[in-house]
């Protein structure tokens, strides 16, 4: 998930994190709404060995939709055309300042896309390129399992995945911070490339507005099915920790 940074915690607590949410409505000729949520929460101060985070988001979509009937008529009725669940638990394991170990389970529903849902599991290293106070960039490695679920046949495909991450993060002093979380999940059925972007400005305080782009491509999809789904948000967001 993206690697979030945060602001005035107390210097004894291992605790940090942030939530989110968003909305967005239109009226007139266009009738739509959508809202998204977000939360990141990571446990382990600078110094510990031993780090654990999860984060997760939700996103979901309604429109105005016209329906011709079989009589020639037309009837208007609000659908949902978008609703999405993912979420992250990961643990770490220091080894120095620029190596570690890692263990990440993700899980991700999608009731629009081309597959419904998605569990992965995965071992691996991961090691810090650039380590400064306003840049950092990781590249990671690992492999594990990945059970995934078809959105028309329902059918269900279990497979060994590798698994290559890139995690950046980029701070311009206190009042703007952009981050990019990259996985590319490699398996013989399918192989899923996760982007997630976030661009971050200071509001007031521990409030910030944040801008999202996300991305999710499968190789393998149905024959009616697009590849790849895209998320644009706008939200407003509250940091506790550091």
């Amino acid at each position: 998930m993206p690697l979030f940074a945060a602001t005035a915690q107390a210097a004894d607590s291992p605790w940090s994190g942030n939530a989110s949410v968003g909305f967005v409505s239109s009226a007139g000729n266009t009738q739509s709404r959508s809202q998204n949520a977000e939360y990141g929460v990571r446990y382990g101060a600078a110094e510990s060995l031993w780090v654990l985070s999860s984060a997760g988001k939700l996103v979901q979509a309604r429109s105005r939709v016209v329906t011709e009937l079989a009589d020639g008529t037309e009837t208007e009725e609000t659908q949902t055309t978008a609703e999405n669940y993912r979420a992250n638990l990961r643990i770490e394991r220091k080894l120095d300042e620029k190596n570690y170990f890692y263990g990440n389970a993700d899980y991700v529903k999608d009731l629009f896309g081309s597959v419904r849902t998605s569990t992965s599991q995965t071992l691996g290293y991961g090691r810090r390129l650039i380590a400064r106070e306003t840049l950092s960039l990781d590249v990671e490695l690992g492999g594990g399992a990945r059970q995934e679920e078809a959105q028309e046949t329902r059918e269900t495909v279990n497979e060994g995945i590798g698994q290559f991450g890139l995690r950046f993060a980029k701070k311009w002093g206190d009042r703007a911070q952009f981050s990019e979380l990259i996985s590319v999940q490699y398996g013989e059925q399918n192989t899923v490339t996760d982007a997630q972007t976030r661009l971050k400005l200071a509001v007031v305080g521990s409030v910030w507005a944040q801008l999202g782009f996300d991305l999710r491509n499968n190789s393998h999809t149905g024959s009616d099915e697009v590849s790849t789904d895209t998320t644009t948000s706008i939200s407003v967001l509250w940091e506790f920790g550091k």
